[in-house]
């Protein structure tokens, strides 16, 4: 006799009442029955670390729900993808970058270095890895780098060589100058003596179609100084273009310290208030380098764009802030060699400036005295400027240093004529010959003693002329 047993059938839903058996006629009809759990494709990172079990819900799985976590979960794959198709999709991606970086490879160790050179700035400024691949492929970069546009026949320098017809006599050192006859003095019968070879670019296009050459400034990111753009390259040209025009003629701050400390995040030599001067509202404080070197660049700024007033007040606080931190005494010989440097400069271009600045308002000067630590002695003290041309092989310098310090001796001396021309004993009494022959004896023999690339024949760039 076989024996009865009782049907198995499907687990009801959760709070599920009023169970009808099976045998009241229903047949389980109405009977709510619990699907089967989903199975998930992936688990998501933690429940994956923890081994748990995880279904798998985006953004945040009730496992992670039930273990307090409120952040989203992460996931290797896409929402709709499998474990395998992640890990071919990843395969791929890896091949595909694989293989730009092997032509990226191919492409150095098969041209030319001056490409190479260029590749390698462009991957410094911020330019992708593939957009290089893909520019040098198509033959672009290549084509843009072996083709220097023709700047001789357009470069005309007459705006800096005017000279009247009453000034071209043969003792005017200017008609005699290399540049001069090379530009002006075509029909001349006598050609002039070549310039030095490597040197020739520098008469044949204008100043500023050369660029700085600076691997400091390549290193540096403004962008984390300032928050104008984002954009690093954009504003390392910015600085670029500063350092070879206005800085050349006002240097206000040690060029190369400044870098140095942008380009390592330090704020000894470098800070906001200086990099991006619309934010020295909001930077004035004690008394600091970088402080007195904003309020020059501010002035100088004021002074160009009709506010005088305004301008000359910060160059009184300049001063101010000087005599403050005694930038124009002797230094304790603890003082490291770069605070040493940058202080020198930083107190001669303030000397100097204000100097400039009072003689030509008709004003007492600031200073009546130079700072007490004389200027070097080598011409590299400050630092130096390289700029190349296009038609150039390697980059010039501008002798940037040895310009400052000629510059600066210069500036003493008519500091110097300020005061005697506006101190109140001159009010009384005018200056008499005697005073005024010792003081152009003075000029005599600080022109005389300019570098043989400061005089007037070998004159090529703006601060040359602006020295004569």
């Amino acid at each position: 006799m076989s024996q009865q047993l009782r049907p198995l059938i499907p687990r009801t839903a959760p709070g599920q009442q009023n169970i009808t058996p099976p045998d009241s006629g229903s047949n389980g009809a109405a009977r709510q029955l619990v699907s089967k759990r989903k199975h998930a494709s992936t688990a998501c990172d933690i429940c994956r670390r923890r081994k748990t079990r995880c279904g798998g819900e985006r953004p945040t799985c009730f496992a992670c729900v039930r273990n307090g976590r409120s952040a989203e979960c992460s996931y290797e794959t896409q929402p709709t993808e499998t474990q395998s198709q992640a890990l071919k999709r990843k395969y791929s991606a890896v091949d595909g970058e694989n293989s730009v970086h092997r032509r990226f490879i191919d492409i150095l160790r098969s041209h030319p270095a001056q490409d190479v050179n260029d590749i390698l700035n462009r991957l410094r400024g911020g330019t992708g890895v593939d957009e290089l691949v893909r520019h040098v492929e198509s033959g672009d970069l290549l084509l843009e780098l072996s083709v220097a546009p023709d700047v001789q026949w357009r470069h005309n320098p007459g705006g800096l060589l005017t000279i009247p017809d009453l000034l071209k006599t043969a003792n005017n050192p200017y008609v005699k100058s290399l540049i001069y006859q090379i530009k002006f003095d075509q029909l001349s019968s006598t050609r002039p003596r070549p310039p030095p070879a490597g040197t020739l670019a520098l008469y044949n296009a204008p100043y500023h179609t050369a660029g700085m050459v600076s691997a400091l400034l390549d290193t540096c990111q403004p962008s984390k100084w300032t928050n104008v753009s984002k954009d690093d390259e954009l504003l390392r040209e910015i600085l670029r273009r500063y350092f070879t025009s206005v800085y050349v003629f006002l240097p206000f701050f040690h060029k190369d310290s400044f870098l140095y400390d942008m380009a390592r995040g330090k704020r000894r030599f470098c800070s906001s208030l200086l990099v991006n001067s619309v934010l020295a509202a909001g930077c004035y404080g004690e008394s600091t380098i970088t402080g007195i070197q904003a309020d020059m660049v501010l002035h100088l700024e004021h002074g160009m764009n009709g506010q005088d007033k305004l301008g000359w007040s910060l160059c009184i606080a300049a001063v101010s802030s000087a005599q403050e931190l005694g930038l124009f005494d002797h230094y304790p010989p603890t003082m490291s060699n770069a605070q040493r440097i940058v202080r020198t400069m930083t107190s001669w271009a303030l000397f100097a400036w204000q100097g400039l600045q009072s003689y030509h308002q008709e004003k007492p000067p600031l200073l009546t005295s130079p700072p007490s630590v004389a200027l070097p002695s080598t011409d590299e003290a400050f630092g130096e400027i390289w700029i190349k041309y296009t038609a150039s092989h390697s980059p010039i310098p501008v002798h940037f240093s040895s310009t400052f310090i000629v510059l600066a001796k210069f500036r003493t001396i008519l500091n110097e004529i300020t005061d005697r021309l506006n101190s109140p004993a001159t009010l009384q009494q005018a200056m008499d010959i005697d005073e005024a022959l010792i003081f152009y004896r003075r000029l005599q023999d600080w022109y005389h003693g300019l570098p043989s690339y400061l005089d007037a024949y070998n004159a090529v760039f703006p601060t040359h002329f602006n020295l004569q």
